[in-house]
């Protein structure tokens, strides 16, 4: 009998492989390892002390951490003990962490760190259901939270909770009530409540059930197996569903995971972990493929020449191998050379072993795909939403389709209305979103279909495309429609910019915000004798020529209603901090438009 539960996901995996490695972390500069047999004691201990808290099934449980190990003991901790695990974004502040505190009504949490400790206890009246909290950070305060007229919230130390689990775990009676609490445990339970990262600025939480998520992770293994064998790098915020999915994914499969030690070093985990794949969003594969440009420019004309011939061997059997041929002859013979001299030294910086990636959270552009092919990389595009466990659609192995999401998962069900908007059915379905029967009613029909927001389209095999949001449509003063998200893709590839933004709706035509990548700026800025503000950057003429240039390029290739007449450069990057960028980098276009909304009038006006 399969799984009922995901603590039982964890069980069946301890049953097949208990001993060998589950997670591996670096710490005091090398790699160690826990086994799966750890990993599930670590988080039975973490269940039955929640329980001896007073934990009942279907109370939440907030966890506010970056991604490490501890992330995935404390999730499979709370879903033990029958609770609700509501992750939140490490980076949160005190108002975001309230907010998802008093909507969910959240009776423990678990932090990392000092810093994140000090925003909860920022909270206020939304502290009012919080009941205890631990702490990973071993250097981080215990002294109770106060709350005014309340009595203060104990605060323990994570080794603590774990020491005090592990004794209770020892005696029959309290492990005779987690096996009882397990046992009332069923697909119908709910697991998680996912607060989608809200480009409204008004974020609502998806509440998934265990039999979602278990056959959300069945389905993804179906389209996209991995084994024993496999080893993934996860860099991924936990919160958001992707990342957390993927790792079900491992647990089903016994597939281990490396957590790196942060994006600045994600590079040097590549090397060291030699991970068989990894799920990112499309920023580290743009980073890689401008950085990949831009070395190959700056080694002088004859390599540079040999990188392109090298890249257009690539182009043409990945070509190849998309028409479902293989390469032979004249051209497996080059593209063996084209391998040695250039195209294996980019797989190198993923360690060598990489079987393929997965990218999702936003679009990667059909050109960006087609280059890490020719690289002999296949980054398998998907395409999901929390509202349906993070994944409905993607490219396999044997069955891709660069410039879609692929095919639908096993029980999806895919339908486009007249105005293009995607619509979807499936097992992974949420049940609402907690506490806002309107607002669920607005995006799931009586007949159980979501309202993605999304306009795509399905081709005569099944792939899926993604056209744009449907509400970030720009209509043109002249009546002509454009999907923003492309022409920033396209703009995006320029090694000079590192975000962009296009506006012009009801306006005579298009402009774009740009913001300068200064991994690539910072070395021209260097040999041309500038300095390395950015503020001061942005007013650079010659470093605006060399933008325009790539923009004329994106221009030549598109009709002109869908061509970016002018541009500004931002002094600053879009942010999170500054409500301009949601947690998954997408940009909420609202609060752009307001607060650039100078630069973008003198586009205009000039």
């Amino acid at each position: 009998m399969g799984p009922r539960h995901l603590q039982d996901l964890l069980e069946h995996r301890v049953a097949r492989s208990g001993d060998a490695v589950a997670l591996r972390t670096k710490k005091s500069g090398r790699w160690s390892g826990e086994s799966w047999r750890e990993w599930r004691d670590a988080s039975r201990a973490l269940s039955l002390g929640l329980m001896a808290a007073g934990l009942d099934v279907g109370d939440r449980v907030l966890l506010v951490s970056s991604t490490r190990e501890e992330w995935c003991i404390c999730d499979f901790g709370i879903l033990g003990a029958g609770g609700v695990t509501v992750p939140v974004y490490p980076a949160a502040t005190a108002a975001q962490i309230g907010a998802l505190l008093e909507d969910s009504g959240a009776r423990r949490a678990f932090v990392e760190t000092a810093a994140q400790l000090t925003e909860l206890a920022r909270c206020g009246p939304a502290l009012r259901s919080l009941e205890g909290v631990v702490v990973i950070d071993p250097s981080a305060s215990v002294d109770p939270i106060p709350r005014g007229d309340l009595p203060p919230i104990p605060v323990q130390r994570w080794l603590e909770a774990l020491r005090e689990g592990t004794a209770l775990a020892g005696a029959a009676e309290p492990r005779a009530l987690l096996d009882a609490r397990l046992a009332s445990l069923g697909p119908e339970s709910l697991a998680t409540i996912v607060y989608t990262s809200g480009t409204t600025g008004v974020p609502r939480g998806a509440m998934l059930t265990h039999g979602a998520l278990l056959a959300e992770v069945e389905a993804l293994l179906d389209a996209v197996p991995v084994g024993p064998d496999d080893e993934q790098l996860l860099f991924l915020p936990l919160a958001h569903i992707l990342a957390r999915v993927v790792m079900f994914a491992c647990v089903a499969g016994g597939a281990r995971t490396a957590f790196a030690e942060g994006m600045h070093r994600v590079i040097e985990s590549f090397a060291e972990v030699r991970p068989t794949f990894f799920a990112s969003v499309p920023r580290l594969f743009e980073k890689v493929f401008s950085v990949a440009t831009e070395n190959a420019g700056a080694e002088g004309a004859v390599k540079e020449r040999l990188w392109r011939w090298a890249v257009g061997i690539g182009l043409s059997t990945s070509r190849v191998i998309q028409r479902g041929d293989s390469p032979s002859g004249l051209l497996a013979a080059r593209r063996r050379y084209a391998d040695k001299i250039a195209l294996s030294k980019v797989r190198d910086r993923f360690g060598g072993r990489l079987r393929f990636a997965v990218s999702g959270g936003a679009p990667l552009s059909q050109e960006l795909a087609e280059w890490f092919h020719a690289m002999g990389i296949l980054v398998l595009e998907g395409y999901g939403l929390t509202e349906m466990c993070g994944c409905t659609h993607v490219n396999r192995l044997g069955a891709f389709r660069f410039g879609s999401v692929g095919l639908p998962l096993r029980g999806v069900e895919t339908r486009i209305e007249k105005d293009g908007e995607i619509l979807l059915r499936g097992p992974g379905l949420m049940r609402g979103f907690f506490g806002k029967p309107e607002a669920s009613a607005e995006v799931i029909d009586a007949d159980g279909w979501l309202h993605t927001g999304d306009v795509g389209r399905v081709d005569g095999d099944g792939f899926l495309s993604i056209v744009d949001r449907k509400k970030d449509l720009l209509v043109t003063a002249g009546g002509s429609n454009v999907a923003p998200q492309n022409l920033e893709r396209l703009l995006c590839r320029s090694p000079w910019v590192l975000q962009a933004v296009v506006v012009g709706d009801r306006e005579r035509y298009l402009v774009a915000l740009v913001t300068l990548d200064m991994t690539t700026v910072r070395p021209w800025a260097a040999d041309h004798r500038r300095g390395t503000d950015p503020s001061a950057l942005s007013q650079d003429a010659e470093l605006r020529a060399l933008i325009q240039l790539d923009i004329d390029d994106v221009n030549r290739r598109l009709p002109r209603f869908e061509q970016v007449r002018k541009f500004a450069i931002l002094e600053r990057e879009l942010s999170v901090a500054e409500g301009e960028l949601t947690e998954t980098l997408k940009p909420r276009r609202d609060r752009i438009r307001e607060q650039h909304g100078s630069v973008i009038r003198k586009l205009y006006d000039a």
